[in-house]
């Protein structure tokens, strides 16, 4: 005997994000006040999804993203940092995990890696960080970087700008790896830091 099982069928899902298409769920948008989130977000404003385990926060959060991102207001990213939890003690193990899932990060966002805004007083602060993989030489990927963070920078309309450059050398210590230095771009200044 043969059964066959049709793709609509829903099923219960017991690890990982719900899909609604493929999972019986409550929908993500509906298991929190969206218009209070939406207002925190218009206000610049940081706010904490709190909930047990395995109880829907990750849902609800690529949810939101997804819902975002439709809106065309903002440009949403989901990045989870959990890989390095699996260090725990291991500093130098956390920052590799790290480093190569920001790495992986940048590959894909082909835009102003990150922008971070934040309120102060009654201003607004804009800071860019570009991301960058070590690639030929440290002089050409910073060349490069320095390039691109200073458009960035123009096209966000700040005066802060960070360059990060990701050092995947398998053989090379962190000590070699890490830096921090000024960097003098049309008239701006970039703070580049080596990983």
């Amino acid at each position: 005997m043969i059964f066959t099982v049709s793709t609509t069928m829903r099923c219960f899902n017991t690890a990982g994000p719900v899909d609604c298409q493929r999972h019986y769920c409550l929908p993500p948008l509906t298991r929190f006040d969206l218009d209070e989130v939406l207002l925190l977000i218009q206000q610049m404003k940081y706010f904490v999804l709190h909930a047990p385990r395995q109880t829907g926060k990750t849902s609800c959060l690529l949810a939101l993203m997804d819902y975002l991102n439709s809106q065309g207001d903002y440009r949403c990213a989901y990045v989870n940092v959990e890989v390095a939890q699996a260090a725990r003690e291991n500093v130098a193990a956390a920052m590799q995990a790290m480093q190569a899932m920001l790495a992986e990060l940048a590959s894909w966002a082909r835009r102003t890696d990150l922008l971070i805004i934040w309120p102060y007083g009654n201003q607004v602060q804009k800071a860019v960080i570009e991301l960058k993989v070590l690639h030929k030489s440290l002089e050409q990927t910073l060349a490069q970087g320095l390039q691109q963070t200073c458009a960035y920078m123009d096209r966000c309309g700040t005066a802060e700008g960070h360059l990060v450059i990701f050092d995947r050398t398998p053989d090379q210590s962190w000590e070699d790896k890490l830096f921090r230095r000024q960097e003098p771009v049309d008239g701006t200044i970039i703070t580049v830091w080596g990983m």
